[in-house]
Formats: structure tokens, C-alpha cells, sequence
């Protein structure tokens, strides 16, 4: 979605506008959100394609199907600002029943309806208005979904016939984009009658005397949802108002050899994930994908493509009254559904690549959603139970590799501290005995305190991992690659959904579960099995990579202990240096506590009990007592085997 910049409060909505504070207003203050359109893809996998093709010829709008433009604001708003629409009373023999007048970047344009038509593929007759007939709105409202007409409280998810449902939000998103496409108006039903009037059953809808549809024209209509929208854009109360349009003004700026600009967005489509949240649809069973809708109060819900269901060629399809049988029954968890492919349509116009679906890696992917009763013992049992010792095992790990993440931090940042407090020490002492000569100092003395060697001893080479781990969890940047994106490296797969085989499981032996010998059907022992692979498959990048963060941890331990060495290296020789100089009476007896081999203790008080140990004192100093967690982990990966030297101790 383009979002618009702030938006304008300060406008007087009591005072017309004029043309130029009209078109500030709608680059700055109005959101171009990108038209949707029909995805051609997804209908012929439905196989909706014809029966919506079909409906859209009773509605003398052909086009509506192939069409997909993206907006170019900056024209849009130029275009929609300047707009001048004369009807008129007797069609002209150039121009129709009316033409329009704009003006883009200075430049005069005009445009008669006839050539609107012709560019749109919409029919040009004298009314702009949608007909009204009495009780319309409530007999067709009946057709499509069974129920009472209740203004305000009627949704589209009431309507039961898939062609019917889709090719509404099809006019919404096209005439009514301002709008969200969930509550169905009365004015919604009177475009929608002519589309449903050829598969209704004799009398079952109100047929006037005349055709109240026969002077209608879809290009004044087109022209008066414009003027609407640029009344409205200026007048509305919205704190955010969203104009959709956009999509179905390229056309005529095409047209009209109008240069576009660069600030194209969209088209948008109402595809899979867009009817997914629209709940439209459910999920995919299997390859198929799961229409729902509300029957008499209650969701329910078909497989599709099924054309014996779906076909408006059957006869009372239309109000889709299918049998409890055609209803999909008990079922687990459903798929997501699936990214939209690259569009192969010839008939697109200006299409950018497909838009980007919701990542699906990360932990969200590995939620299953319990089961909500009872299961009896079986084999669906256990891999429920199987399922839920996983997700706690990798919640544990999780935590486990937070941890180490942070001590590899605070390790690191020791080390650097270190290294530049001592190398900027040792250097100047060095500096002042080498210029000053003291004791016959030369700068030979102190080659050891190059801080090259320290930058190496800073940074290890580390050995290459057996495990062949490619976790990009370890980078060490500032930037940090997450450890949910290990998932799109190219070692992590080998799993077949289809057999439910899958790569040997590493890490605790009480995680494995051994895979179904067999080819499982689809269902919900089928769900199980997967997810408890990709579980498993995720834990064994857990566990690589805490094993990375310890040899890490390790590493930098044993860098910090070389830095202490060094320090004291460095201080042994300053103090043999004024010692062997008698600089101000200076004599080993000065620096004995440089001795770091066995570090000095402290006086024990007496009261304290049996006094500690050169090396429990190191120990204690080198590993302060850390506060304890909030965290509540008890994981066991944290827990050191006994023949494991602990990292902080190496």
C-alpha cells in the first residue's frame, strides 16, 4: 500500500477549492492506495474463470477481467483536480452522451465519453444513476445467500457461491476502493443485479415492466464515481482518507499520451493472500483451496476447484443450496496458502513482479495449534505429545542461545577494553623508558608490546566446524543476522512431506521420533508428522549453533587470559628495568605483588572460617557470582556434562 504523506488539517472545507489547493491536498494529504484487480491465475485454478467472464458480459464490462493498471499519483492527483465533466441531454454524434476536460502539468486535455468507452470496454448510454426498483435489493440478497436483507449488518461473507462472492469485491475494489469490501450496501445489490438476473430462476426476482437497465450506462456512472471522489477527497472528516481509484484513471491519462512520471505503485491483486485475510479463504487442503463461507449463521466449507459445484451453467447454482456431503468434513490444521506465481497474463499492463507474501520463517512457523478435546490413544496421540515436548525443548534452546549470545558479547567487549586500555599503557611507559634511556632501555626491550600481536591474539582463527553449520546466527557484525533466518540457508532441507522421511535427528535421543513407514494420506496424522519434522529439523540448527556460541565463548576466554599475560609480561619487565636501574631506590622488594603466578590473597579475618586458596581466590575473582535469571530457564542444554570443562573456567 502507498502511504500518502501527512495529512492537511488545516483546509477550510466550508469554501470550494480551488484547483491548485485541491491538488496540494490530494498529493499531501490523501493516501493513493493501488486498484485491485481480478488475478486471471488464481480464477482458472478455481475454475471461476469462465462463469466470472460471463457475468461480467451481463454487466457490459468485459475488460474488467484482463485489466491491471498501477497508479501514478502526482498525474492522478492533476488529473483528478482540474476534472470538468459536461453531460449531455441527446447523444452527440462524436462525443456520446458527454465529455471531460483536465489538465496535467499545465497542459489542457480533453476526452469525450465515446473514447472512454472504447479505452475502458464500458458501455456509453444517457444514465449515470443505478436504476431502483422496490423490494430488489431484499429478493436478490435472498438468492445469493439465503437470508433476510438487514441494512448495516449484511457481509459479503454471507454470499455462498464462490463467481458471486469474488466478482463482488471485484466492483468494490474497482468503483468503491475507498471502502472496505465487508458490509454490502443496497447500492452494491443494484450494480449486481444484472450479473445475477440471467441465472435466476423465473419469478424469484422482482421483474419490472420495463427494463429499468436499459439507458444505464457504465461510462456516466465511471465518470460521476470521479466527481465523487474529488468532492469527497476535499469534504470528508476522515483524519487518514484513502483514494483507490488511481488504478482506472491510467488508462485515459494513457490514452491521451499523457507523460506518466516514474512514481508508479502497484497493481494490486486480489489474489490467495489477499483473500486469505479476507477470509474468503481458509487454507489449502492439499493443492486445493478451501472456500469458506457462512451458511445459515455457522462457517462452512468447500474444496476448490470443483466445477460440478461451481458452474452457473447448472441450473439454481447461482444460490449454490449444495448437499451437507459437498461440505468439507473434519480436518486438522489446513495449509497456508500458497505465494502468488509470476503472472503470464498478455492482456496486463505496466505489471511490477508479484507482490511479496508474509514471510512464513521464524518461530510463528513452528506454532501448531493444539488440538482442542480429547484424542484417544493411537498413533495421533503420540505425535501430539511428541509435538508439544519438541516446542518446549526449542523454546529452551532458544533461551539457551540468547544467553550464550550475551556472554559472547560481554566477552567481547572486555577484550576490547582491555586491549586498548593496556596497549595505550604499555605503550607510553614503553615510549618514556626508550626516550629517557632509563637503564639502558631500547626500544628492542619492549618488541613484545606490538599491538598487531594483540589484535591477533584478539581474534583467533577459528577452526572450520565438522558439523558443516552455516548458522548465520554467529556473525559478529553489529547488524546480526537473526537465528529464525537459518532456515533459508541451502543445507537446511532433505525433508520429503510426502513420505514423511526425514534427516537424521541430532541432540537429545528422547527428541526422536521415528517417521511413518508408509505414504500417509492427507489429514491430520499427515499435519502431525510434518511439523514434527521441520521441528526436529529446527532443532538440529539450535544445537549447532549453540555449539558455535561455546567454542566462541571458549575462544575468547583463552584471549582475555593471553591479554592478562601479556599485561603481566609487560610489568615483570618494567619492574627488572627500574630495579636494575635504582631509579629512585627501587628494589625487587618494591614489586612483589607483580607476581601474577599465584596471585596474593587478601588477610582471611579470623571469624570467616578456613581460609580460601591462591586458586579458589582466582576462581572467585575471575567468575563474579552472576544474578540470577528471570528468565525461568531450566534448560538442559545449559547444564555442563562432568566431563566438560566449564567455559568459564577454560
Amino acid at each position: 500500500m502507498s502511504k500518502g504523506k501527512a495529512v492537511a488539517v488545516d483546509r477550510d472545507r466550508e469554501k470550494t477549492p480551488s484547483v491548485e489547493e485541491l491538488y496540494e491536498h490530494l498529493l499531501n494529504g490523501v493516501t493513493w492506495t493501488p486498484t485491485r484487480f481480478a488475478d486471471l491465475d488464481l480464477l482458472k485454478e478455481l475454475g471461476l474463470d469462465s462463469d466470472i467472464e460471463a457475468m461480467l458480459g451481463h454487466l457490459k464490462l468485459p475488460k474488467l477481467l484482463t485489466m491491471a493498471y498501477p497508479v501514478y499519483k502526482d498525474v492522478s492527483c492533476h488529473f483528478l483536480s482540474s476534472l470538468e465533466v459536461t453531460y449531455h441531454n441527446t447523444p452527440h454524434v462524436r462525443q456520446g452522451w458527454g465529455k471531460i476536460k483536465f489538465k496535467v502539468n499545465g497542459r489542457d486535455y480533453n476526452m469525450n465519453f465515446k473514447d472512454i468507452g472504447r479505452v475502458m470496454g464500458f458501455q456509453d448510454l444517457e444514465d449515470s444513476s443505478l436504476p431502483k426498483c422496490k423490494n430488489l435489493p431484499t429478493e436478490l440478497w435472498k438468492l445469493i445467500t439465503g437470508n433476510r436483507h438487514s441494512t448495516g449488518t449484511d457481509k459479503n461473507s454471507h454470499i455462498r457461491h464462490p463467481s458471486v462472492c469474488y466478482l463482488y469485491r471485484m466492483l468494490v475494489h474497482a468503483f468503491y476502493p475507498r471502502k472496505e469490501a465487508g458490509s454490502v450496501t443496497e447500492e452494491d445489490m443494484r450494480l449486481l443485479h444484472p450479473a445475477i438476473q440471467p441465472y435466476a430462476a423465473p419469478g424469484v426476482l422482482p421483474l419490472p415492466s420495463t427494463d429499468i437497465y436499459a439507458t444505464f450506462g457504465m461510462v456516466s456512472f465511471f465518470v460521476s464515481r470521479l466527481e465523487h471522489y474529488r468532492v469527497w477527497a476535499w469534504y470528508t472528516s476522515d483524519s487518514r482518507p484513502k483514494v483507490g481509484i488511481g488504478g482506472l484513471i491510467t488508462p485515459l491519462l494513457q490514452f491521451m499520451n499523457v507523460p506518466l512520471g516514474k512514481d508508479a505503485a502497484g497493481p494490486r491483486f486480489i489474489d490467495g493472500t489477499y483473500l486469505r485475510i479476507a477470509t474468503y479463504f481458509s487454507g489449502m487442503y492439499g493443492k486445493n483451496y478451501v472456500y469458506y463461507y457462512y451458511l445459515k449463521g455457522k462457517p462452512v466449507e468447500v474444496v476448490l476447484p470443483n466445477k460440478n459445484l461451481t458452474s452457473l451453467e447448472r441450473p439454481g447454482a447461482i444460490s449454490f443450496n449444495i448437499s451437507q456431503k459437498d461440505f468439507l468434513g473434519e480436518h486438522w490444521s489446513l495449509g497456508p496458502i500458497a505465494a502468488p506465481r509470476k503472472r503470464s497474463a498478455p492482456t496486463r499492463h505496466d505489471e511490477p513482479a508479484a507482490e511479496a507474501s508474509e514471510p512464513v520463517y521464524g518461530p510463528p512457523r513452528y506454532y501448531f495449534k493444539p488440538y482442542t478435546g480429547a484424542l484417544p490413544p493411537g498413533t495421533l496421540h503420540d505425535a501430539h505429545e511428541h509435538i508439544g515436548r519438541l516446542q518446549r525443548w526449542n523454546k529452551a534452546q532458544d533461551r539457551t542461545i540468547e544467553k550464550l549470545k550475551g556472554k559472547c558479547k560481554a566477552l567481547s567487549k572486555t577484550v576490547k577494553k582491555q586491549t586498548k586500555t593496556s596497549a595505550k599503557f604499555m605503550k607510553k611507559v614503553a615510549d618514556v623508558l626508550t626516550r629517557g634511556g632509563i637503564a639502558g632501555c631500547s626500544s628492542a626491550d619492549f618488541a613484545f608490546a606490538n599491538t598487531s600481536l594483540q589484535r591477533k591474539w584478539r581474534n583467533p582463527p577459528i577452526e572450520p566446524s565438522a558439523a558443516g553449520n552455516k548458522s548465520p546466527s554467529l556473525a559478529s557484525s553489529d547488524n546480526e543476522v537473526e537465528i529464525d533466518e537459518v532456515l533459508s540457508q541451502p543445507w537446511f532441507g532433505g525433508y520429503n512431506s510426502a513420505t514423511c522421511a526425514s534427516e537424521p535427528v541430532y541432540g537429545p535421543p528422547r527428541y526422536y521420533f521415528k517417521p511413518y513407514a508408509g505414504v500417509l494420506p492427507p489429514g491430520a496424522l499427515r499435519d502431525a508428522h510434518e511439523h514434527i519434522g521441520r521441528l526436529q529439523r529446527w532443532n538440529k540448527a539450535q544445537d549447532r549453533t549453540i555449539e558455535k556460541l561455546k567454542d566462541k565463548c571458549k575462544a575468547l576466554s583463552k584471549t582475555v587470559k593471553k591479554q592478562a599475560k601479556t599485561s603481566a609480561k609487560f610489568m615483570k619487565k618494567v619492574a627488572d628495568v627500574l630495579t636494575r636501574g635504582g631509579i629512585a631506590g627501587c628494589s625487587s622488594a618494591d614489586f612483589a605483588f607483580a607476581n601474577t603466578s599465584v596471585p596474593q590473597p587478601p588477610p582471611q579475618p579470623a571469624d570467616l572460617g578456613f581460609p580460601l586458596t591462591a586458586r579458589q581466590l582466582q576462581r572467585k575473582w575471575r567468575n563474579p557470582p552472576i544474578e540470577p535469571s528471570t528468565s525461568g530457564n531450566k534448560s538442559a542444554s545449559l547444564a555442563s556434562p562432568d566431563n566438560e570443562v566449564e567455559i568459564d573456567e577454560v
